[in-house]
Parts: C-alpha cells; structure tokens; sequence
C-alpha cells in the first residue's frame, strides 16, 4: 500500500469531477507533554537504513495469546502421542481502520524574522497547535511537509510519547509520523525528487508493520513537489519530472506485494490525479474515475493529496479548514479512514 502527501504555496488548477470531501472542524483538545521518541535516523537515497524486523509492542491480543500458552505448559504434562496442538489462527482479511492525513506545516521559516507569512503565529505556536489538530482528530498516520528542524525538535519533545517519526537524515522539512501504539518501523528508505530549481531532495519513504495485527504490513510514500511562485518561477517542467518517477517508484513498491499508501503536497490539482491513477495502481482517497483512457478527478481537488494501491480501502475522507488549522499552516489537513486488505483478499 502507498500514501503520498504534500503540499506547497502554489498551485496549478483542475477540472472538477464526481465527489467532494467533508469539511469537518476538531474537536476541543489540549496538548499533554509525554516523553520524547528516539532521534530519527536515515541513509542515502535507496538504502534500506533502520530496524528491520524491529520488535513489536505485544498488544492485549498477543499478551493473550502467550499466557494461553503459558497456562497450557502448567497444567501438567500430555503423553506426545495425545498431545493437541491448537490450529493456527487464520490470517484476517482486512485490518482494523485507521486513520490517514498528509499536512503541510508550513515551515518555520516562512513566519520567522523576514519570512513572507508576517501575520501568523511563530513555529512554536503553530507546532503546538499541529499536535493538538493530530490528536483531536485521532490521526493515526500523517505525511509531513516543511517540517523544518524547529518544528520538528519540538514536536518530539511533546508528542514523541504518543508518535514516532523517520525523515532522511538531516533533513525533516519532510517526514512520516505514525502511532507507536499502532504501528512499528520495519524498513527506511528515500526517493529523490527535484525541488526548487531542480534540486534533488530526499523524500521518506518507510515500510510499516500493523502491531494489532503483524501480517500486515506497508509502504508509506511522502513528498512534496515544487510549486511556481513569484520567487520561485518556473517549476512545472520539475514537477513533470517528479510525477513520473514518483509514478514508476511506486510501480516498483507495488509489485514488492505490499499495500502503498502515497501523501503528500504535490502542487498539482487534476494533472496530479490524472498522472497517479492512470494505470490504476493508485487510487484516490475522495474518488474519481480512470477509466478507458477518460480521466475524470474528483470534485473536490487541492493541492494536497493521499493516494493508495488497490489493497487499501478508504472511506470517510474530509477535510479540516476550521479557524485552528488556518491559525496553524496556510493548507487545509487532508484525512481519510484507511484499511489494509490480505493479499489474498
């Protein structure tokens, strides 16, 4: 399964199409402050970097099933020729919900000393607030971007009890976020894209294990694609680039047999669904067609959007444009209900 975020100042437009997203606003939350997370680490672009395998969190599940097997090794010995072994249990079809957002958080920069958004609130203001539109609507899984250090460093301080998170190393302006309660870290890798003036950047990309239910795991995609502004012109040629390769990148986690669940702010409205979702190895959280070479987006289209392969199902997408997120970033936060389905589903 593939999910890509992202998102950036400017944006082309698209044409509309069938569905729309539900505005939604967040519910009253406050800010805990819980122990920080391990300091994300990373490796060059294509190289698998961290813990592989890494252990799982044993949820009331696993802790059941353990002490079954402890109980049954007191309870006295069977002879091996009557000796039952239970049967294992059967793999589930499809996993528990969860739920994903892609959220561009508008970097520290741009509200700093000489930054262009003089009428927001600084980073650290923002970040807290960040923590609290995560926490209220039970967000789950997240694709970071302009997460710059600042934000970052704060951000595992108050919410790394609750969140794990990995970027490329040195550089978190882009990151995947996720529940440690949930979900576990199996691999780490980065996918070049060209930024401002073609750059190449290194974009997170991360296999994740479900810890309710280790059958399941996935690939998380996260990037951010360049957008054309006065200070930065000229950048749909690299945005052009950086849609086919994420295309043929994703192509090539599908074909691994695992989900791919794609986020991120990709500056582009229509072109962006049209590009992802032409061979159908990716479809969107809010709809739209694909279908006999007709393309045909979804009525509600920003710039920021979430992606999955086949073997994920959504529902419930919406979106949150309420005074806290407009007071926190100049995006609105995408989210959407999320499931994985068994490959052999």
């Amino acid at each position: 399964m593939l999910l890509l975020t992202g998102a950036v100042a400017g944006c082309s437009t698209g044409s509309a199409g069938p569905t729309a997203g539900r505005e939604v606003s967040p519910p009253s939350a406050t800010v805990s402050t819980p122990t920080g997370s391990p300091t994300p680490t990373a490796g060059p672009d294509a190289q698998r970097v961290l813990r592989r395998g890494a252990p799982l969190s044993p949820g009331p599940a696993r802790a059941a099933h353990r002490k079954k097997h402890a109980d049954r090794s007191r309870s006295g010995h069977r002879s091996r020729k009557h000796r039952q072994h239970p049967a294992a249990p059967p793999t589930p079809l499809v996993s528990d919900p969860f739920t994903v957002a892609t959220f561009n958080t508008l970097g520290a920069a741009h509200t700093a000393r000489g930054g262009n958004k003089p009428g927001m609130p600084g980073a650290t203001v923002r970040t807290l607030r960040m923590i609290r539109v995560l926490r209220s609507h039970q967000v789950d899984l997240v694709g970071l971007q302009e997460f710059e250090a600042p934000q970052a460093n704060l951000f595992q301080r108050r919410a790394g009890g609750t969140y794990d998170f990995w970027h490329p190393a040195g550089q978190s302006v882009n990151a995947i976020a996720w529940r440690r309660d949930r979900f576990s870290l199996v691999e780490a890798r980065t996918q070049p894209v060209h930024y401002f003036g073609g750059k190449v950047q290194p974009m997170p990309v991360v296999l994740l294990r479900d810890v309710q239910e280790p059958s399941f795991e996935f690939w998380v995609v996260n990037v951010h694609n360049p957008a054309s502004t006065r200070w930065h012109p000229g950048n749909q040629r690299w945005r052009n680039v950086d849609m086919v390769k994420e295309h043929a990148m994703i192509r090539g986690l599908v074909a691994t047999g695992h989900p791919v669940l794609f986020t991120g702010d990709m500056n582009e409205r229509a072109a962006a669904f049209c590009a992802f979702t032409r061979d159908g190895f990716l479809r969107a959280a809010q709809g739209g067609s694909h279908d006999g070479g007709q393309c045909r987006p979804p009525a509600e289209q920003k710039i920021d959007w979430i992606f999955g392969s086949q073997h994920i199902l959504f529902s419930d997408f919406r979106i949150d444009r309420s005074s806290l997120v407009r007071r926190t970033t100049d995006h609105s936060v995408v989210m959407t209900d999320a499931q994985l389905l068994s490959s052999g589903s």
